[in-house]
């Protein structure tokens, strides 16, 4: 229940960032209005694009790689919804929110809408949904290297080892 709250969450703070700033922003000279003179603004951009602005004008195709994704990922979600940590079900949603949020940019509009502009770090302008890819990321890089642990199999001798080469086979004596 938990991971459908911060997917409701993730994706309601997306897309009303988006509908609430984007057309004031449009308007303003420049698209962009400083919250904080040269450290952050509110900046509309128009990204048709992957990350960075990578690959212009392929919409299709990340409309399709996207749903491709998406669907891996509910199928996966709802399986191991027994079976995985907190922790990695909550990562999953933001991922999947994320995911979702500049999917329906992309299919109602034909860009993802952008919005937030840290200029003092010289980044890039991103959006919520951004912030939840980025962050969900960072969390399963956090979970595969410190909080995943393989599960202890049998290997044919009996003898117990860990999945995927993790610890040392027991000594047979």
């Amino acid at each position: 229940m938990l991971q459908i709250i911060i997917i409701v969450l993730a994706l309601a703070a997306d897309q009303l960032s988006k509908f609430l700033l984007a057309p004031v922003l449009s308007s303003l000279p420049g698209n962009t209005l400083p919250v904080i003179e040269g450290v952050f603004h509110l900046t509309y951009v128009q990204n048709k694009g992957a990350s960075f602005g990578m690959l212009q004008g392929k919409q299709p195709l990340f409309i399709i790689i996207t749903v491709i994704v998406l669907v891996a990922a509910t199928v996966y979600i709802i399986r191991g919804r027994k079976t995985h940590p907190l922790f990695l079900k909550n990562t999953l949603a933001l991922l999947w929110a994320g995911a979702f949020g500049n999917l329906i940019d992309r299919v109602v509009f034909g860009y993802v809408r952008d919005l937030f502009d840290f200029r003092i770090i010289n980044f890039w302008v991103f959006n919520a949904a951004d912030s939840c890819l980025v962050i969900g990321a960072i969390f399963l890089c956090v979970y595969f290297l410190f909080i995943y642990k393989d599960k202890p199999c049998a290997d044919k001798t009996g003898e117990h080892t860990q999945a995927l080469g993790g610890a040392e086979k027991n000594k047979r004596d």
